[in-house]
């Protein structure tokens, strides 16, 4: 195991460096009442002071489709096989480590499952994922909107109502970090 990542910070040089892009696809899952799954995440990348919570997803295999990997994704997270993906909805790029004299930036592809609540098993978590993946919870919105949590995208509350009630957009659009 290497030297933990660096914080990105923006001084001399470092736009100049070489950007190493990872390929991610996430999945918004809402079960039949609205509510969306979220899993409350070891914040390693920068310090918060409350509960960060992001949908489940992760890295786009060489060879693999965006909507591939978050089935795969899914299944990996949850358990829940054989999800049917709904449309792309969002995506979004951010900057999350500046190491080895490169900066890693990871581009997001959001997908939409609706399925049936379950209960999600960690059966099939990476070993990595023990520590990042805290806790799981089905979310309503109303629920988002009164929570002081941090929720990953930032925009997430104010997008979900659309989301929620089926109306998606024609193409994916950034929805910021």
């Amino acid at each position: 195991m290497g030297a933990p990542a660096r914080r990105a910070s923006y001084t001399a040089g470092v736009e100049e460096l070489p950007v190493v892009v990872r390929n991610a696809a996430r999945v918004l899952v809402l079960d039949e009442s609205g509510r969306i799954l979220l899993f409350r995440v070891q914040a390693v990348l920068r310090r918060v002071d409350r509960a960060l919570w992001m949908t489940p997803g992760g890295g786009i295999n060489e060879g693999e489709s965006a909507a591939d990997a978050a089935v795969r994704e899914l299944w990996e997270e949850t358990g829940l096989q054989d999800a049917v993906m709904g449309p792309e909805v969002w995506t979004r790029s951010f900057e999350y480590a500046v190491e080895e004299g490169v900066r890693r930036v990871q581009a997001e592809r959001f997908f939409v499952a609706r399925v049936a609540a379950f209960e999600p098993t960690n059966a099939n978590w990476e070993a990595h994922e023990h520590g990042f993946l805290q806790e799981h919870r089905w979310w309503s919105l109303e629920e988002m909107m009164a929570s002081t949590d941090y929720f990953v995208p930032r925009a997430m509350v104010s997008l979900l109502p659309g989301i929620i009630a089926g109306e998606f957009p024609v193409a994916p659009f950034d929805c910021g970090v």
